[in-house]
Order: C-alpha cells, then sequence, then structure tokens
C-alpha cells in the first residue's frame, strides 16, 4: 500500500487496497457567497430567539448591507423582533 499523504504530525492517508495512487479526496478553492434572503431569514429568526439585543441587531444589520446592497433593513429589524410593524 503506497503512502498517498504524510501530513507534519506524521499521519498517513493510503490508498483504499493499494490499488490506486489517486487521492481520496479533492482539495477545493474556498470562495465568497453572497447572503440570500433565506440566510437573513434564519440569523433574524435566532435572534429573535433568543432575545437578542437591540444593539447586536442592529449592528449585524449594518454588516449585512455591505453583503448584499439589496438589504433591507426595517424587514430584518422587524423579523429579528427589533422594532414592531
Amino acid at each position: 500500500m503506497g503512502i498517498l499523504f504524510k501530513s507534519k504530525k506524521g499521519h498517513e492517508l493510503h490508498a483504499i487496497g493499494g490499488l490506486s495512487e489517486k487521492p481520496l479526496y479533492r482539495v477545493t478553492q474556498w470562495y465568497s457567497m453572497a447572503l440570500s434572503r433565506k440566510h437573513f431569514e434564519a440569523i433574524a429568526k435566532i435572534l429573535k430567539d433568543h432575545k437578542a439585543d437591540g444593539d447586536l441587531i442592529l449592528a449585524m444589520s449594518s454588516e449585512m448591507v455591505n453583503h448584499n446592497p439589496r438589504f433591507n433593513t426595517h424587514k430584518f429589524c422587524v423579523a429579528s423582533g427589533y422594532w414592531e410593524d
């Protein structure tokens, strides 16, 4: 069985059965993804369920505008329980 990879800590990764010299995994490059409405709704629900402080809600909403220019601060603050509609 040939060693495919040996880490700095000495751990070895072997091919299954020793028949393949191809890695068992693929290294992918990280990429950034725009946050969607679904993400914002989930975050607002968590903040509301945990009765988050108003300062935290406002700080998060101001940061989210940087990630999505179409972000609606009013809707987020209502959904997170900071404002009433």
